[in-house]
């Protein structure tokens, strides 16, 4: 029941901000040629509530698109008059391995059309990832993908393991579970708490990828990728800039990643390059005297150098501590030290 009202809840929400945009846009928006039309919508994040913002929304079959804006708003001019679907693509669909297509319309000549979408629901994404029981502390899940850096293939049969903490719990044992990738590269480990902190990893043909921290705040959905390539040297690049918080570009900075031997340091204008790199999801260090050292999650591969901006902070200095021990304070009761 609650599932069903929250769709009815999210459709009504849908239809009032197509007619509240449609009223605003009487008399703003320039006319429609009479041979093109043009759609105009919002789509909705069903998953965390509000609106999807920054979602590319495509005409099927042609080159006219829009990205919704920060109310989830979007336009699209100039499509040809026929029967159309529209396609929204984003970032969060992506990591679930999803594609939302709307149902056919058919677009008039010189019409301007509402139209809309929505993600799918929490209890949805829920009920299609965790098909299967098993040993549940909560009811939270992560559900994400893991690929083949060089390729971006799915990395079907790899194996994602979560180890983690539930953070509300005082001493709480560090807990694993672990999840098998399907054909397109999803994945899900369900029956989590909502609040938690761990470290995700993916193994796949032998290779291993670094930890990619997880931290959760009462949430029921985390997503995640993970890119999987190989090990040594490799054709990947990783470039970029250190500077101080607050402050300017940081030279003499050594930036290296985890399991290789590779180690260089920033020019005057704080840049760096590191080429030779193994593909994947990778861990790079940046460290310099005086500076907390940064660890940092990074996913290589040989077809785009990746780009990395840090920024450290001051170490915190310890005052001077001066140890005494007890023979020391016996002779000083004794006068032999003043002596």
């Amino acid at each position: 029941m609650p599932g069903r009202m929250h769709r009815h809840v999210a459709r009504l929400a849908l239809l009032l901000a197509c007619a509240s945009l449609a009223a605003r846009a009487q008399g703003t928006l320039p006319p429609v040629p009479k041979d093109l039309s043009s759609l105009i919508g919002v789509v909705d994040d069903s998953i965390r509530g509000g609106r999807l913002v920054g979602a590319v929304v495509t005409v099927v079959g042609t080159e006219r698109r829009g990205v919704t804006d920060p109310q989830g708003i979007f336009q699209i001019d100039s499509v040809p008059p026929g029967s159309h679907e529209i396609v929204v693509t984003h970032p969060l669909l992506d990591t679930l391995g999803l594609e939302i297509h709307s149902a056919p319309f058919m677009l008039a000549a010189g019409q301007r059309q509402q139209v809309g979408a929505r993600t799918p629901t929490f209890e949805e994404v829920r009920a299609k990832a965790c098909t299967r029981g098993g040993v549940a502390s909560g009811s939270a899940i992560i559900v994400g993908r893991v690929l083949q850096a060089d390729t971006q293939e799915p990395a079907a049969g790899a194996s994602v393991s979560l180890v983690f903490k539930d953070k509300t719990q005082k001493d709480a044992v560090e807990k694993v579970r672990t999840g098998r990738v399907g054909p397109s590269g999803a994945f899900a480990i369900c029956g989590l708490p909502s609040t938690i902190t761990g470290n995700l990893q993916a193994t796949f043909a032998g290779v291993t990828t670094a930890d990619l921290p997880v931290t959760t705040n009462d949430e029921s959905l985390a997503t995640a990728i993970l890119a999987v390539g190989g090990n040594g040297p490799g054709k990947a690049m990783l470039s970029g800039t250190v500077k101080a918080r607050g402050g300017g570009p940081i030279a003499g900075a050594q930036v290296t990643v985890v399991g290789t031997t590779t180690i260089v340091e920033t020019s005057a204008g704080g840049a760096f390059t590191l080429a030779g790199l193994p593909s994947g999801t990778q861990e790079a260090v940046v460290r310099k005297l005086g500076f907390a050292k940064v660890s940092q999650i990074v996913h290589l591969a040989a077809a785009a150098p990746a780009t990395l901006q840090v920024e450290l902070e001051p170490a915190t200095v310890l005052g001077t501590v001066r140890v005494v021990g007890q023979m020391e304070t016996g002779l000083n009761k004794i006068g032999f030290m003043s002596r």
